[in-house]
């Protein structure tokens, strides 16, 4: 059930869609009885769709042209979730974003701090830290056997 949703599109996301709309229209009159006709967006140019093995045989050629280490097509959406959360979505947004029924899935699976994060929690707490009284009094209970 929580897969199930709609998002607002971006202005150049829509933009897109249309362009590759128009795209099938005018395959479809160049190609007649032997357009396939689907309700998926993205397809071959005769509109078959195109198939997971396809997307992802083409999706390690294109890394490998660009020089980029291999990858999962399915690891972009890991990588997604990773920017969106360092760039400040909370995890209870990141998680309906995502479409998870439970926020484990989404803090455990596909969240990972990277080292930019690391540091900037690092600088954070530093800043904190330095902000705060400098007297042992704040800090030590006189009365502690640690005193």
């Amino acid at each position: 059930e929580t897969s199930k949703g709609t998002f607002p599109l971006l202005a150049d996301i829509k933009e897109a869609l249309m362009i590759r709309k128009e795209s099938q229209r005018r395959q479809r009159e160049i190609l007649g009885e032997a357009y396939i006709e689907t309700d998926y967006v993205f397809t071959f140019p005769n509109g078959r769709f195109l198939t997971q093995r396809w997307v992802n045989d083409r999706f390690k050629t294109i890394l490998s042209e660009c020089g980029l280490p291999p990858m999962r097509f399915h690891d972009l959406r890991h990588s997604a979730a990773c920017i969106l959360y360092s760039n400040g979505m909370g995890i209870k947004e990141l998680q309906r974003w995502m479409r998870h029924g439970k926020i484990e899935m989404t803090a455990d699976v596909y969240l990972h701090i990277s080292k930019e994060r690391e540091k900037e929690l690092a600088d954070g707490l530093q800043n904190m830290l330095s902000r705060a009284p400098k007297s042992k009094d704040n800090f030590i209970d006189k009365k502690s056997k640690w005193a």
